[in-house]
């Protein structure tokens, strides 16, 4: 009933936006986005047969289909058979970037990184619908992008599809957290899309200023009554002994690395020490002996310490922090 009183609003009210509804769960997802299906359906059924009774082409009416999707964790919509096989979340998000990371992508041709050929799939199919829909009205579980990204014409990442399908889509079924949680609700960009500024007379104006307007949507939370929980869950940080461990071997390799880039900028140093007494030399202005005597010398620390670039040292103190904290 909630579904088919929203949609027949912004099917009779266009500029109220889409409509954001919210779950708690994966299953009640999908439940939703069943009933939506059944509406729509429905509607798209009595308004063909009043086309049929007003002897209307298709395209002189309204169909009364809409693009509705919905959108998880990629937990839930992976299907890399690596990535997809990992038993934790976190484990899973982080192999994705691994392989869908920009740097990661553009060094792949010269290291032969490996990448996510799903994503790259993605991009490319993206790429040839420019901002247009990339597809066609439906309503889409997660289950649907899942197969239909997992079909060998297709073979593009469905959860990156699916954050595509957000901005263009009429209804939007997600969890939460994509709402009230502040660091994943960025990944979403919901907020409604750019609409032309009015002047003061209320005539509108053709250009669209970034930002400067939302298109307004309608927010629903299924058992709202959760929502206390989700806000502080969403807000509070929880560590276990494996989190510290992983982040200790972490700081542990990053100090490594660290040390190593002193070690390459002392022996960088070294090297312009002895060029300068080679050129000393070669011009005459120092003789043999007194280039033997000065050619190892045992440079300050503090000149040392001064040849390190500040970013390393920032970086040292840094891990000194961290290592307190951890």
């Amino acid at each position: 009933a909630l579904f088919a009183l929203i949609t027949s609003y912004q099917f009779f009210h266009p500029e109220v936006g889409k409509l954001v509804y919210c779950t708690r769960t994966v299953p009640e997802m999908s439940k939703a986005l069943e009933e939506l299906r059944n509406v729509i359906e429905y509607r798209v059924e009595v308004l063909a047969g009043r086309r049929v009774a007003q002897s209307l082409a298709e395209t002189e009416a309204v169909t009364g289909d809409i693009l509705a999707v919905g959108l998880s964790a990629r937990r839930n919509m992976c299907i890399h058979p690596e990535v997809s096989r990992e038993a934790d979340r976190e484990r899973i998000d982080e192999k994705c970037r691994e392989l869908t990371a920009s740097f990661v992508r553009s060094h792949a041709n010269v290291d032969s990184r490996k990448t996510c050929e799903y994503y790259t799939r993605y991009q490319d199919f993206a790429a040839g619908v420019g901002r247009g829909c990339a597809l066609p009205n439906g309503v889409y579980t997660v289950e649907d992008l899942a197969a239909l990204g997992a079909q060998e014409k297709n073979k593009w990442c469905p959860y990156f599809m699916s954050k595509r399908l957000l901005q263009t889509a009429s209804v939007v079924v997600l969890n939460y957290q994509y709402v009230l949680d502040p660091k994943v609700s960025q990944v979403t960009m919901l907020g409604g899309a750019d609409i032309p500024v009015r002047n003061p007379e209320g005539s509108r104006i053709d250009e669209v200023v970034p930002g400067a307007m939302k298109e307004p949507s309608i927010v629903v939370f299924d058992e709202a009554h959760n929502i206390d929980d989700v806000c502080i869950e969403a807000l509070s940080v929880r560590l276990d002994s494996t989190s510290l461990e992983r982040s200790s071997k972490n700081l542990t390799d990053l100090a490594a690395k660290v040390e190593q880039t002193k070690q390459i900028d002392a022996a960088r140093l070294q090297e312009e020490y002895q060029r300068l007494v080679q050129g000393l030399q070669d011009a005459g202005e120092i003789d043999d002996q007194v280039a033997e005597r000065i050619s190892s010398p045992v440079l300050p620390d503090d000149i040392v310490v001064e040849a390190i670039p500040g970013n390393i040292r920032r970086a040292e103190h840094f891990i000194n922090l961290m290592r307190r904290v951890v």
